[in-house]
């Protein structure tokens, strides 16, 4: 069965936008935890929020690990 076309709009309801960045974000964090368990390897995950800037996020990562 095919999935109907998602039409992009800004989500006004800020509680319903920051559930669906959370169901998002889980959703991604789930599938790289599968791929890394079936390939065997590390990965990271790079997901900037709205209350977060991309620059402070790659401040407290650590690429050395």
């Amino acid at each position: 069965i095919a999935r109907k076309k998602v039409k992009l709009a800004w989500i006004e309801n800020n509680s319903t936008r920051k559930a669906s960045l959370k169901k998002q974000r889980l959703g991604l964090v789930k599938k790289v935890e599968s791929s890394t368990l079936s390939f065997g390897g590390d990965a990271q995950v790079l997901h900037p929020t709205m209350d977060c800037s991309l620059s402070k996020l790659l401040a407290r990562i650590n690429f050395d690990s």
